[in-house]
């Protein structure tokens, strides 16, 4: 299709649901120092199980005396996490408290913020769990140690949910045939029809395109663009 000449008629294809891709396009990724931050409670629950080691152990007699500190500080995470996962459950309908930074494609939703609460909360639960049953009984078995485990697939399986039900409106919006849906060039660089004119994906998209629910990626109809970078130019056209 030449970007130049104007658009035939042409008959829209079935609608077909696509899930949003996970990844940030280039240009609007914010600063590493800002994703170390917003990634904090995330990290203390993959490292919550090394610091419960030491705990257990020490209930079963060993001397983790060097490790105390270690687990201390684990533990203090591990507690923030569980905070930070509670806190998203409870305000989840609370739309003026923003719960989430780093992952705003799973909180589009009161239900999919409470899925994304029970991703931090459920693992230390099951550490915690775990941990109460060596104290009260002062015995161990070989399957604790796979239920402590266990946390990793839960928050992943809980994430998933969270963007599952994140992405139901968009899905529905799209299926339902409400979505807008514009005439796209082929071949590379690509361009959108805006009824005059040819504009450029990488310069602006339509105002009242389908947005995904991490505000990255624009629905064209058939398949979802990338928005451009945030220091792009707000509107480029197709030369005649």
């Amino acid at each position: 299709m030449d970007p130049a000449a104007s658009p035939e008629p042409s008959v829209a294809p079935a609608v077909k649901w696509l899930a949003p891709p996970w990844s940030v396009p280039s240009g609007r990724k914010p600063s590493y120092r800002r994703i170390y931050l917003k990634f904090t409670p995330l990290w203390a629950v993959l490292v919550a199980p090394f610091g419960i080691w030491p705990l257990i152990q020490t209930v079963r007699g060993i001397d983790l005396w060097s490790e105390g500190p270690f687990a201390v500080f684990y533990s203090g995470l591990a507690a923030s996490a569980l905070a930070y996962g509670l806190y998203a459950i409870a305000t989840a309908r609370n739309l003026r408290l923003k719960t989430v930074w780093a992952f705003p494609g799973l909180t589009a939703t009161p239900y999919a913020t409470v899925w994304y609460g029970l991703a931090f909360a459920l693992p230390v639960a099951i550490e915690i769990g775990v941990v109460a049953f060596v104290l009260v009984t002062r015995s161990w078995y070989s399957g604790a140690e796979s239920l402590v485990w266990a946390a990793w697939p839960v928050m992943a399986a809980c994430m998933l949910m969270a963007r599952r039900a994140s992405n139901a409106p968009v899905k529905q919006t799209i299926l339902s045939g409400q979505a807008p849906s514009y005439l796209v060039s082929t071949g590379w660089p690509r361009w959108w029809w805006n009824g005059s004119e040819w504009v450029g994906f990488h310069a602006a998209a339509p105002e009242d395109a389908v947005r995904s629910p991490d505000g990255n990626y624009w629905w064209c109809g058939t398949y979802w663009v990338a928005l451009p970078r945030f220091d792009a130019p707000s509107r480029a056209v197709a030369p005649a």
